[in-house]
């Protein structure tokens, strides 16, 4: 064998390992991209939280707690109160701020609670968080919305928790 032919042989060998790296790493990203932009966000099934009265006042609640500084907050709030006028209900905004901090449209469509009691509960979690809230104060459902969209589905199946229960009201 001439040691062109050789070379030739080699280089092609090269190229043919290269492209099997370069798919192998495509794949790898496609895979990580996967995780990272997925559809559903962070659901717990079953924390062992407890709000109070002055949350629930006595009824199975939807409660989001939110704040006016961050930018996702504000609109997941604004969307959820369309959402909550158009299905009937009203939820519960908690909050750690004074009530007059948030805009009237909100003030319409939430029962604005401001506790630091209640919102110190969950403040080791970031805001949004959209929960379901049985009479008795026990939290159980608890999402964190990652945007508007997914704010949406999870208020859904909130909403679900809370509505289809008997006896329930919101």
């Amino acid at each position: 064998m001439s040691p062109s032919v050789a070379l030739t042989i080699l280089n092609w060998g090269a190229i043919l390992i290269l492209f099997l790296a370069v798919g192998a790493l495509l794949r790898e990203v496609r895979m990580l991209r996967a995780l990272v932009v997925r559809e559903v966000s962070y659901s717990s099934a079953g924390p062992d939280l407890v709000l109070g009265v002055a949350v629930t006042d006595g009824a199975d609640r939807i409660v989001l707690a939110s704040d006016t500084g961050c930018p996702l907050c504000g609109a997941v709030t604004a969307r959820l109160a369309e959402l909550a006028g158009a299905a009937g209900i009203r939820p519960v905004l908690l909050t750690y701020e004074e009530v007059e901090q948030w805009p009237v449209a909100v003030r319409q469509e939430f029962d604005v609670v401001s506790d630091r009691g209640e919102w110190q509960k969950i403040a080791h979690l970031s805001p949004p968080v959209l929960m379901a809230v049985r009479a008795d104060g026990r939290v159980v459902d608890l999402t964190l919305p990652v945007d508007v969209g997914s704010a949406e589905r999870q208020f859904d199946l909130v909403r679900k928790k809370i509505v289809h229960r008997e006896g329930s009201s919101s």
